[in-house]
């Protein structure tokens, strides 16, 4: 009563009280509290949905639907809905009336995980069904997750993605069955293993689906091992008819050099623009490669052919933060994604200043370009 019925504050307490009621399985009430956020004028929220597939099985006896970390021996198909809430809703809107485009030269905050609610998930029995009220966009996005991920953790870091890219196009999620637990990565790393399969149906499906859409696809930490080994599945069809795949991104990919850079060797000539995003701060990829002894993709930069590598190092360097999630969290970084996504623009440099090439004598690599001022500042 004190705020009124379009204060950003009121539609964030309706959210939470709606978020509470879907827990508890009460959706009939949860709905029109939703619907209340939703209809606020002055970007209270923005609704979109994120389409998805899974290999993760249904959860039993849950109230509302979802999907665990046991493995299926089927894909799972579906919807849902998301809300992008709160004050960040009203300066993403003001920024793209102003020009601004995504992110300004002043590299504003992206946004909060906390910003981003699931309104409703809806399976559906396949992929035309999952897809079938929505228009058929020129391009999508598709997210792979990595390690210690749940599913609804996956579908809020698609739409935190997708949102702070301001992407034009419909996002996607590949989820596979994380344990969702840090010490559960021996299990993830076979989950991660039999879930290429399910990742080439599921694109397979898109395709199909969708004939005329461009699949961009991002992938992030130990979901590159699942994407890397699809694409390989992909290309060892021959010609065989293949998805429209266009710019794949690698974050932080926990996979091991060496297989990195055969996979890359074996992807060369398919007509996909490959970029990773690696960083030597990156102290989960030191972890992974203490645990294998031997150095992952995502921490080490190294020129491998076909591949444009971009070393982030400097641009997260918190001593209490694994560093692992650069990629969505730092707008330098954010902004050479959507340019990338958007124009398809090479080599990296041409299209985002902060990053110089490193020639070397196998290849290029590229990397943040820091810089010092006259008081000896590092910027």
């Amino acid at each position: 009563k004190a705020l009124g019925p379009d204060h950003p504050d009121t539609g964030a307490s309706l959210n939470n009280l709606a978020l509470l009621y879907r827990a508890q399985g009460r959706l009939a009430e949860a709905e029109p509290l939703f619907e209340r956020v939703r209809a606020m004028p002055q970007g209270g929220a923005r609704q979109f949905p994120i389409l998805f597939a899974t290999n993760r099985a249904p959860e039993a006896g849950a109230k509302t639907p979802g999907f665990g970390a046991a493995r299926d021996e089927r894909l799972n198909f579906g919807a849902a809905t998301m809300l992008a809430v709160g004050d960040i809703v009203k300066a993403r809107g003001e920024r793209r009336a102003s020009g601004g485009g995504m992110l300004d030269k002043s590299g504003a905050a992206l946004t909060a995980s906390g910003s981003i609610a699931i309104r409703r998930i809806d399976p559906a029995p396949d992929m035309e069904g999952a897809a079938k009220a929505l228009p058929a966009p020129k391009q999508a996005l598709i997210f792979v997750h990595g390690f210690n991920t749940g599913f609804e953790d996956a579908l809020k870091r698609t739409a935190q993605v997708a949102f702070d890219l301001d992407f034009p196009g419909q996002p996607m999620l590949f989820s596979w069955p994380s344990k969702s637990r840090f010490w559960g990565y021996l299990a993830d790393r076979d989950s991660a293993d039999i879930a290429a399969d399910y990742l080439v149906e599921f694109l397979d499906a898109a395709g199909k689906t969708m004939p005329e859409t461009k699949l961009n696809i991002v992938a992030h930490s130990m979901g590159n091992l699942v994407l890397l080994s699809a694409l390989e599945k992909i290309a060892l069809r021959g010609a065989e008819k293949r998805p429209r795949i266009g710019e794949i991104i690698l974050a932080h990919p926990d996979v091991d050099g060496g297989r990195f850079r055969q996979l890359a060797k074996r992807l060369q000539g398919e007509g996909y623009g490959l970029t990773l995003y690696t960083s030597r701060d990156d102290k989960a990829m030191w972890l992974s490669g203490w645990l294998s002894g031997d150095a992952r993709a995502g921490g080490a930069a190294a020129a491998a052919d076909g591949v444009d590598t971009i070393d982030i190092t400097g641009l997260s360097t918190s001593f209490w933060s694994a560093n692992h999630n650069t990629f969505s969290g730092n707008p330098i970084v954010f902004g050479d994604m959507a340019r990338l996504i958007a124009s398809g623009e090479r080599p990296p440099h041409k299209r985002t200043q902060s990053f110089e090439e490193v020639p070397g004598e196998k290849g290029s690599y590229w990397r943040y370009r820091i810089t010092v001022s006259e008081g000896g500042f590092v910027q």
